[in-house]
């Protein structure tokens, strides 16, 4: 296949398999996309090409599956359309070679040789080892990508899986381990649809057992219910960016969000990130007071994002933990921010 024609489906098949996570859901998708990066992998002629597959293969992928970051940074934050754009597109090839790097790698590990058994001939190494190199190769590139600059885990396939009957790993192999999961069952699916006929029947084998183990796992209970089920209440307070910073509205912004929270008893009650719009010291008089009467009131926990200042005058992305207890209020403050913050 011209290299111009393996570029354009590869990217192709990363754009699609964004389908198999949320809002979408169709898992399938996401399995026959890797599935179809393997083929492309394998009849690749040099592991630099290769390498060049898996990087638009994870272009496709993540600028349909992390698109939105463009939104946040040029909607959201304000930057310009021309940086806006050069920053998505650097951070979504950052992204993608977490996938070229374990395809150059496999090829370079596995060169192609044509192998013929009968009518069948197949050009790639037969061995066991090549077969289970490649999911191995892409989870550990899905486990790098939660490493670096505070980590990216989003779009690794064991989320897509976690609605399956593959599920039932993921307590025992976690979210990595169902993603190496996903990998076989796509790697096993070119093989049973090329491979010389001893290795389909071996390859069936262990398609079926693992979708059976999945299945069995399934029925195992792993935690068991502590008391009474807790109720939760989440309040957003709905504001746009543009006046949720306006001086002249936070007064009014606070207050809705005050009587937000104290609308309704819950045992947790939580807003989201930052939701007020000021320093913690700088909330007006009663604001806080006024939670923590209907805490103690109502025996609810109430979880308020708001941003605070140390002692050292560092600031910070904290939560604030209202309690009703006599001791009051307990502070968290975040540690990792996101890589693009």
């Amino acid at each position: 296949m011209k290299l111009s024609l393996s570029v354009a489906l590869a990217i192709l098949l990363g754009a699609f398999s964004v389908l198999g996570w949320d809002p979408f859901g169709w898992w399938m998708v996401s399995l026959l996309g890797y599935a179809g990066l393997f083929w492309l992998v394998v009849n690749s002629r040099t592991a630099w090409r290769a390498g060049l597959l898996g990087l638009v293969f994870g272009v496709g992928l993540h600028l349909f599956g992390s698109g939105w970051i463009f939104g946040a940074l040029h909607g959201k934050a304000g930057m310009g359309l021309i940086p806006a754009m050069a920053s998505t597109l650097v951070f979504v090839v950052y992204l993608a070679l977490f996938t070229a790097l374990p395809c150059l790698s496999w090829r370079a590990l596995f060169k192609s040789e044509k192998n013929c058994a009968g009518a069948d001939c197949y050009s790639m190494p037969l061995s066991f080892a090549a077969i289970a190199a490649f999911p191995a190769l892409l989870t550990l590139g899905e486990w790098a990508r939660s490493l670096f600059f505070n980590g990216f885990t989003s779009l690794s396939l064991g989320y897509s899986l976690i609605d399956t009957w593959l599920a039932g790993y993921a307590p025992a192999l976690g979210l990595f381990g169902l993603s190496w999961i996903g990998f076989c069952m796509s790697v096993l699916l070119v093989v049973l649809f090329t491979a010389p006929r001893s290795i389909k029947i071996s390859s069936m084998i262990i398609f079926l057992a693992i979708s059976g183990a999945g299945l069995a796992l399934q029925q195992l209970s792993w935690t068991q219910a502590y008391g009474a089920p807790l109720s939760y209440r989440l309040v957003q307070s709905n504001v746009s960016q543009e006046r949720k910073f306006d001086p002249s509205y936070m007064r009014q912004q606070t207050q809705r969000l005050v009587e937000a929270i104290g609308h309704q008893s819950a045992d947790l009650v939580a807003t989201s990130e930052t939701a007020l719009p000021m320093f913690l010291n700088e909330l007006p008089d009663g604001a806080l007071s006024n939670l923590q009467q209907f805490t103690r009131r109502t025996a609810s926990h109430v979880f308020l994002g708001v941003a605070t200042i140390a002692a050292n005058s560092d600031g910070h992305n904290s939560v604030l933990h209202i309690s009703p207890s006599q001791h009051g209020i307990s502070q968290y403050n975040k540690v990792q921010l996101m890589s693009f913050g």
